[in-house]
């Protein structure tokens, strides 16, 4: 499967009050190859925890439908008004595949090597987005 999407974020979304269920659609491997964001309204950003501030569930097949669903909070009141909660992808940055010599050509094994080669240049894209760069 490609990459079909071109960026590894999702959101912000605006706190309501109401909602606790935000989707995301990039391709993801495991429930922490991403982060969460909560920006309070006056604008202090801090990193959530999974399993503490928040929850998530994947599609069962990320390649035919990557993302799923961040719940926030886990327990308690809602996003409130004037908040946003922003997913951004944050895969690390290794070369975890072996290819041994003689071993079988399995096609989904370089598909997903090259798939994660293209979530670390999405990740540095974003990053350099909100970046301050100089010209000459």
């Amino acid at each position: 499967m490609t990459i079909s999407s071109t960026t590894r974020k999702a959101g912000p979304f605006n706190g309501n009050g109401a909602t606790t269920s935000f989707p995301f659609t990039f391709k993801v491997f495991e429930d922490t190859d991403f982060r969460v964001v909560y920006t309070t309204s006056a604008g202090v950003e801090s990193d959530l925890v999974l399993d503490t501030d928040y929850s998530v569930t994947l599609n069962g097949d990320q390649d035919a439908s990557p993302g799923g669903t961040v719940t926030y909070p886990i327990i308690g009141t809602a996003l409130p008004s004037g908040a946003k909660l922003t997913i951004l992808g944050d895969i690390d940055a290794l070369q975890e595949t072996d290819l041994t010599n003689g071993g079988g050509f399995y096609p989904q094994v370089i598909e997903n090597m090259v798939d994660r080669l293209t979530m670390l240049v999405q990740q540095l894209t974003e990053l350099q987005n909100r970046s301050l760069t100089y010209q000459t």
